[in-house]
């Protein structure tokens, strides 16, 4: 079984505040030794070594990385990595840390975002 796990934690602020948004998945997970900004500037490449968008028959998907990447990109934020493999399995776990500084830019608005484009 395929899996996404998110959980939006808000941390409320002076200015917005921040919202912190933990992404598991159930992929491969991240390889020993790979270096998380390369992987961040690259793209994802699967424990299996192939690129998570050329390995869609199985293994891992890449689709955790992809879309806490793709909610920084589109927030101002930065994305780091929490644990290379999920609790208890293979996977990883990342968390996006996207500032709240404008009206209407709550956890909704954010996650109903990460959808619309696929190019992570």
């Amino acid at each position: 079984d395929r899996w996404v796990e998110l959980e939006v934690l808000d941390e409320p602020g002076d200015e917005g505040g921040t919202l912190h948004v933990v992404v598991a998945d159930s992929g491969d997970g991240l390889p020993e030794g790979t270096d998380p900004e390369g992987v961040f500037a690259e793209g994802f490449t699967t424990a299996s070594g192939a690129l998570a968008r050329n390995n869609r028959a199985g293994g891992g998907q890449g689709f955790g990385l992809a879309l806490a990447r793709q909610l920084a990109r589109r927030r101002g934020g930065e994305v780091k990595v929490l644990e290379r493999g999920t609790r208890g399995g293979p996977g990883a776990v990342f968390m996006a840390t996207l500032p709240q500084t404008t009206a209407g830019s709550g956890a909704a608005k954010i996650l109903g975002e990460a959808g619309k484009d696929g190019n992570g």
